[in-house]
């Protein structure tokens, strides 16, 4: 699950879009400079949303919402690529950002520390950040050579088809966490029927019954 996060090319899409621009000829550097200080501000404010849309909406619908986003976004981009329309580039990529801060960027963490039994938690976590890590470098260090011996609307493309397929595995197999324990979430991974809760007896229900207690000696 932390590799798709940034198999959705998050990381060489905020990281390079300045430089694929430039090398498609549109966009000075001052337009350039404002597009990222624009995303900069659009990941704030999202982010503090995002908290509360988690709570309310809950962990899966939001991130199989964002993951769809996501998708249409890289569409759009790829298409502002194919006609040379930087304004459905730039708006692809703002609404690639936003998606990405609303619901799969902070899930992947939230999630992770939902499902995890405590005795194990340090160690899956350590796994999590480094599977994590080794993907947003994976991204990044391939994504300009990708660009360079394909196309740029061809990676984008590619990336769309990557969040479709998240959104169905997320679909598939990802239970809603909101409100349910750690227990409750063990029995949902292992497939067992979730256990009754106990039912309380009534104080009236024992009113002139004798208790039992063991012989005396």
């Amino acid at each position: 699950y932390q590799r798709r996060v940034h198999g959705v090319g998050i990381e060489g899409i905020v990281y390079y879009f300045p430089t694929v621009l430039k090398d498609a000829g549109l966009g000075t550097d001052t337009e350039l400079l404002a597009v990222q200080l624009g995303i900069g501000f659009v990941k704030f404010i999202v982010l503090g949303a995002a908290g509360y849309l988690l709570d309310h909406i809950g962990r899966r619908p939001l991130l199989i919402g964002s993951l769809l986003v996501l998708a249409g976004a890289c569409c759009l981009t790829s298409v502002g690529f194919v006609v040379e329309v930087a304004g459905l580039q730039v708006g692809g990529i703002f609404l690639f950002v936003a998606a990405f801060s609303t619901g799969i960027g902070p899930i992947c963490w939230l999630f992770a520390s939902e499902v995890v039994p405590t005795p194990v938690r340090a160690s899956v976590m350590t796994m999590a950040s480094s599977a994590n890590r080794a993907a947003s470098a994976v991204v990044s260090m391939s994504f300009l050579t990708i660009v360079e011996h394909t196309s740029t609307e061809g990676v984008y493309f590619c990336f769309a088809g990557i969040c479709l397929l998240g959104a169905g595995l997320c679909a598939a197999f990802i239970p809603e966490t909101k409100g349910r324990s750690l227990e409750e979430m063990a029995v949902a991974f292992s497939g067992l029927p979730k256990p009754q809760p106990v039912k309380d007896v009534e104080l009236s229900e024992w009113d002139g019954q004798e208790a039992l207690l063991p012989p005396e000696d």
